[in-house]
């Protein structure tokens, strides 16, 4: 397992709440989607998932996360679809993840255990997040490719 540590500037983005289990954002990301097709040119870069609360503090029913994308700062997203987020910039530890989603769950666990062994603190200030490659409408799930963000101090 490949980790980097990256410095990331700060960041807008449009994002569409999600409250329940992480593994089923995929509502939030069909009504980004019809958000994205109604504002060409808003996306800056590809999708994110954004995840606010710790899982392991937090029941699955009440997980906080979003389904985002980056958007410029002349781009208005305040609407009954998606709200502005700013993405904190600073250190990023990253891990690119091959194959499907399903097995995101497991490659996070890896990818923390990893970290936190290379003596890096995380930074619970900052939500973890994903960035979602290529689209899985036009690859097959075993070449999805996701990279992993962890914030560190």
């Amino acid at each position: 397992m490949d980790m980097t540590v990256v410095e990331l500037p700060d960041r807008r983005a449009a994002g569409v709440l999600h409250v329940g289990p992480y593994h089923e954002i995929g509502g939030a990301f069909e009504r980004l989607g019809a958000w994205i097709a109604a504002h060409p040119g808003a996306a800056t870069g590809p999708p994110l998932g954004l995840y606010i609360s710790n899982p392991e503090a937090t029941a699955p029913g009440d997980l906080h996360s979003y389904a985002a994308v980056p958007v410029g700062n002349g781009v208005e997203v305040h609407d009954r679809v998606v709200e502005e987020i700013r993405i904190a910039g600073g250190r990023y530890a990253t891990f690119t993840h091959h194959g499907t989603y399903a097995a995101l769950p497991q490659a996070w666990a890896s990818f923390t255990e990893r970290m936190r062994g290379s003596g890096l603190t995380p930074d619970p200030s900052r939500p973890g997040f994903e960035e979602y490659a290529n689209d899985p409408g036009q690859v097959p799930e075993d070449e999805l490719i996701t990279v992993l963000f962890l914030a560190v101090a």
